[in-house]
């Protein structure tokens, strides 16, 4: 056997187990880790396929009596979809599947990429690494789009070097359409113009400036991300629902951009954390770290630039990098490429036996699998959610507008309130009960919450209400008392309470 069958056959087992073990309970309901913005992707996707597929207006289902319209990213992913639905219904293992499938061309990419980097075997650990990090694992199989904003990323810088090099137009215009469609995801990922600005100059000099086509290229990128968040701010000040772009900054101020000096030390923790046990693993560590070590080589220097780029990219948006594990996914080519720089520099210098090279690839694999089962593990709570969801859907009718009472979290983020009600109430966006039922309405927390605000409502529009946060009456026992008193139970127990929100002397 030829070495590039040999290698083509490694590529293809890796990849083949990579997707096969994302199939694994494909199906599963979207609750578990970021449930949150799964079921806010889920929500977004049916929306579309049941509003009318316009890209253009994206709905959530916490809109009140509004229709809905959210400021949010462009939709490439939930549209998608919401593609799939069309030809077979709403069935969300397929929001998993398109994930499924980008994972499929990051990997093929990847090795691409990493091939034309340093070497076919330093490109397969690269894949191999990459398949089975926690971290890549768990969010190339989620209802999220952030997989597809970093395979844009991988794309836009890979396509701009084969251009750099060999000058074909092609593949400087899939460059273009790669950056746009991840700047129109996050106008953050303008990051990546300093390991494109690092190629244009090594290929082109200070000349680079004097290009058109580059001028072109920045202009290809940056006007429709101009132009879809001027209308998705447009969104919010009209309807009222963001997902914390630019209208939250109406609500809390810019100055929440930048945290405190102790949220810096906690930032870094967080990360260095992710690092270690999401991202690497603790046996995957070490070669990260030799990886980076080892003196860069002129074609190697790409890296440095790409992590001063994404260096610059959390410095910019901590907030988001601390609380949100996906937003370092585009990083990811990155560390797995160090981690086969530091493998091969260990073979080159050490030159192991062939099974302590061995014993090195499957530790590293091993605490991938036990930090990934972590990741997937779906806790009772949760369950309970999702039969609680099972049973508002049972009880009311489609066109039927819920109010879903929560507890209060111990320190409420101002920037979750991202619906303004058309009086002027800012009010909390909990997708996982509204997306779990399939219904539209309220997301009201227990402070929030009172008879009065919940009349209000139902003179909006509301017919029920219902909360699987029981512990919210004995918090609050005359919420109860008035709910029993003006209201007809559709059905209470220990778990869960739904009230049809109609008066008691009418139902009489």
């Amino acid at each position: 056997m030829s070495a590039l069958k040999k290698t083509s056959w490694i590529l293809a087992v890796i990849i083949l187990v990579g997707v096969l073990g994302r199939l694994y309970d494909i199906d599963a309901p979207l609750v578990g880790y970021h449930h949150y913005r799964q079921n806010d992707n889920a929500g977004l996707a049916r929306n579309f396929y049941e509003g009318g597929m316009n890209i253009f207006y994206p709905q959530v289902d916490w809109r009140g009596s509004s229709p809905g319209y959210v400021e949010a990213e462009f939709q490439f992913y939930n549209f998608s979809v919401a593609l799939l639905y069309c030809v077979f219904g709403v069935q969300e293992w397929l929001g998993r599947a398109v994930n499924i499938l980008v994972y499929l061309f990051s990997a093929l990419l990847l090795f691409h990429f990493a091939r034309r980097l340093m070497d076919e075997t330093s490109a397969l650990l690269a894949v191999l690494f990459y398949s089975f990090s926690p971290l890549v694992f768990y969010f190339t199989r989620a209802f999220q789009g952030d997989a597809l904003m970093a395979l844009g990323s991988l794309a836009a810088v890979h396509f701009f070097w084969v251009w750099s090099e060999e000058g074909r137009p092609a593949d400087l215009v899939i460059s273009a359409l790669s950056l746009a469609s991840a700047v129109l995801f996050k106008p953050p990922n303008l990051y990546l113009g300093l390991p494109l600005l690092y190629l244009a100059h090594r290929q082109f000099g200070w000349r680079l400036f004097r290009k058109p086509n580059l001028w072109l290229y920045a202009a290809a990128v940056i006007l429709p991300m101009i132009v879809w968040y001027r209308h998705a701010y447009s969104l919010w000040e009209v309807y009222g629902n963001t997902f914390g772009i630019l209208g939250r900054f109406t609500i809390i101020g810019w100055w929440s951009l930048i945290p405190l000096d102790e949220h810096w030390i906690r930032l870094v923790v967080v990360l260095l954390r992710r690092l270690i046990f999401e991202m690497t693993t603790p046996a995957g560590l070490p070669l990260l770290l030799l990886g980076l070590i080892v003196p860069f080589r002129d074609r190697d220097r790409l890296l440095i630039w790409w992590i001063a780029g994404f260096a610059v990219y959390v410095a910019l948006v901590p907030r988001g990098h601390g609380g949100h594990d996906y937003y370092q996914l585009p990083i990811m080519f990155i560390v797995v490429i160090c981690m086969a720089r530091g493998f091969r520099y260990l073979q080159s210098r050490l030159s192991p036996p062939p099974v302590l090279a061995g014993i090195v690839v499957v530790s590293i694999l091993a605490c991938s699998a036990w930090y990934t089962r972590e990741m997937l593990f779906v806790n009772d709570a949760h369950w309970d959610d999702v039969r609680f969801g099972q049973r508002v859907r049972a009880l009311t009718q489609p066109d039927d507008k819920v109010i879903f009472i929560h507890r209060r979290s111990a320190s409420p983020q101002p920037h979750t309130l991202r619906h303004r009600t058309a009086h002027g109430e800012f009010l909390y966006a909990r997708p996982m009960a509204f997306n779990l039922s399939r219904r539209h309405g309220w997301s009201v927390d227990e402070v929030q919450a009172s008879p009065e605000f919940v009349e209000t409502l139902r003179q909006r529009g509301a017919r029920y209400l219902a909360t699987i946060d029981m512990d919210i009456f004995d918090r609050h026992p005359e919420f109860k008392k008035a709910l029993e008193g003006s209201y007809t139970p559709a059905e209470v127990t220990r778990e869960w309470a739904i009230y049809q929100l109609e008066s008691r002397a009418l139902v009489d």
